[in-house]
């Protein structure tokens, strides 16, 4: 018995001090893939289109059988075909503008850093990984960057925020955080520019996403992965080995 307690000891002390191994690490010229989560909206026709909600990341190598990598939200207001292809073009605090749709590049808000921050680490207020919580986050997020303003633009934040209470709570559970921050919690842009043909001009990027460095985790759905594994046996029987040296 005491063996085994010996052998639970040194395996939560790797686990303690490897789990920060295990985020997921993102290099420009990565390529990755993005697929539909909870929420978001499909074109009409039969040429579906992504657009909002949970979006799954997967990092090549691609995982035929639609696994992810982690989680992120776009910060900009356009649909894009799921089969595209993406290269990281930048990490930073800027979305770069996309194609044509904006005259200039605009810098990652505190406050969408903040709640991106807070779904990452499972802390947002009554978030429950449901479309319409997806949506809500989502919504609030276009609106703190400015892609949401009124009814002159795609949408109104007005009239959606009345009729989603969460939405209009976690806008102002971010405002009051940030207030009196300069902190972005640890929350990068990834520019993504379509490399396949798919979207829009090559030449520019497509798409903005959020990015949690060090903080985004791997789809907890997903296996551990092998050399974590192996770490977690190796630093058991170092364990056992221990303890047996001592009893001697």
């Amino acid at each position: 018995m005491r063996a085994i307690h010996a052998v639970f000891f040194w395996v939560c002390i790797v686990v303690a001090f490897t789990g920060q191994a295990w985020a997921v690490s993102i290099n420009i010229q990565d390529s990755v893939k993005l697929y539909n989560g909870p929420g978001g909206e499909d074109s009409q026709g039969s040429s579906k289109k992504l657009l909002g909600g949970e979006l799954y990341m997967d990092l090549a190598p691609f995982k035929n059988s639609g696994g992810h990598d982690f989680v992120t939200f776009s910060l900009d207001f356009t649909s894009f075909d799921p089969n595209t292809v993406f290269s990281v073009d930048g990490i930073s605090k800027w979305a770069e503008a996309p194609g044509a749709s904006r005259p200039h590049d605009y810098p990652l808000d505190k406050k969408t850093a903040f709640l991106y921050n807070q779904f990452v680490t499972k802390n947002l207020t009554d978030y429950s990984h449901s479309a319409e919580d997806a949506n809500d986050l989502q919504y609030t997020i276009w609106y703190i960057q400015g892609e949401i303003q009124g009814e002159n633009r795609q949408g109104d934040w007005d009239a959606y925020s009345n009729t989603h209470t969460k939405a209009k709570e976690w806008y102002k559970l971010a405002k009051d955080a940030t207030a009196n921050s300069t902190s972005f919690y640890g929350v990068q842009v990834l520019n993504l520019n379509s490399i396949n043909g798919n979207d829009k001009n090559k030449s520019k990027v497509d798409l903005n996403v959020l990015y949690a460095s060090p903080l985004s985790e791997p789809n907890p759905a997903a296996p551990v992965p092998e050399p974590s594994t192996l770490l977690l046996v190796a630093a058991g029987f170092a364990g056992i080995g221990f303890y047996r040296r001592r009893k001697r």
